[in-house]
């Protein structure tokens, strides 16, 4: 029943589980030594458990509320503050999507293990002391906000590869993967060097080839945490979008920032990419896009 503190709801519990066996009917069919109606006890017994659950569901939700909104003993304001934006995130209190076989995205142990460190902040097992590339203090926080290393830029790749798998459901052989150059270095003398991530020829517009750009940051960081987690994704997509744009129009581009944190939230626009593909494919495979 996910009894977690029995000296608090050990009562409760046990009033339900004395409800589901309390029928009348079973009794009497006990006492009496006659054949029970098993169907109508187990409906019984369903409903009880339900109206339960029900109620438990309602009372974890009014906590929840009370710890986002107000001064709650012993919930600190970062802890408030983590609340509220896992709320905004839709994300869950555990893992936010079934890891599938058929999708090849089985988590191995380490994986895993990464997964709850990152999810829950905890301390990085192990015997490593510094991070190879600056020679800094080893700890979850640094390597989540350091820019550089192998760690890093796996994980980063891996986001960017899921997007291109994504396109392809629908451009196939239309996607290109790999650093597309949108302007090359030298191209415009004192001016920088731009590149894409992976292109998709038609997705705003037929015969026209988007530029798309994977950003992955972390909005708790110390440049970040004090300000709201959606402007800081807004605001560096709007920087991605200014910088892109005039190299981008010079050459029939259109572009697209694909912003998001490192623990799964998106950017507002970047919604609309999953959206395009699924409508898309929904064309594709004549099925009803909901």
């Amino acid at each position: 029943m996910g009894i977690k503190n029995p000296k608090t709801e050990g009562g409760e519990a046990r009033a339900t589980s004395q409800a589901a066996t309390r029928s009348p009917g079973l009794t009497q069919a006990i006492q009496k030594k006659r054949e029970i109606e098993e169907e109508k006890e187990r409906e019984e017994r369903k409903e009880a458990h339900k109206e339960y659950s029900q109620r438990k569901r309602a009372e974890e939700k009014e906590r929840w509320e009370r710890v986002k909104e107000t001064e709650v003993l012993g919930v600190t304001g970062k802890q408030r503050k983590t609340v509220r934006d896992a709320k905004a995130k839709q994300h869950s209190g555990w893992l936010s999507v079934v890891p599938q076989e058929a999708d090849d995205m089985l988590l191995n142990p380490e994986e895993f293990r990464d997964a709850l460190t990152l999810c829950y902040q905890f301390k990085v097992q192990g015997d490593k002391r510094n991070y190879e590339g600056c020679g800094g203090s080893w700890g979850l926080q640094h390597a989540l906000n350091y820019k550089r290393g192998g760690h890093v830029g796996r994980r980063y790749n891996k986001v960017n590869q899921a997007w291109c798998d994504l396109a392809e459901l629908v451009f196939a052989s239309a996607v290109g993967r790999g650093g597309l150059v949108v302007r090359a270095e030298g191209e415009v003398p004192g001016r920088p060097a731009f590149y894409g991530d992976f292109s998709e020829w038609g997705l705003w517009a037929r015969q026209r080839q988007a530029i798309l750009d994977t950003r992955v940051l972390k909005t708790q960081t110390a440049s970040y945490v004090q300000g709201d987690w959606q402007k800081v994704l807004i605001r560096l997509a709007m920087g991605k979008k200014e910088q892109y744009a005039e190299p981008c129009r010079d050459k029939g581009y259109d572009f697209m920032p694909l912003v998001s944190s490192v623990d799964r939230a998106l950017e507002k626009d970047v919604e609309m990419f999953p959206k395009k593909v699924a409508h898309l494919v929904s064309l594709k495979w004549n099925r009803t896009y909901r």
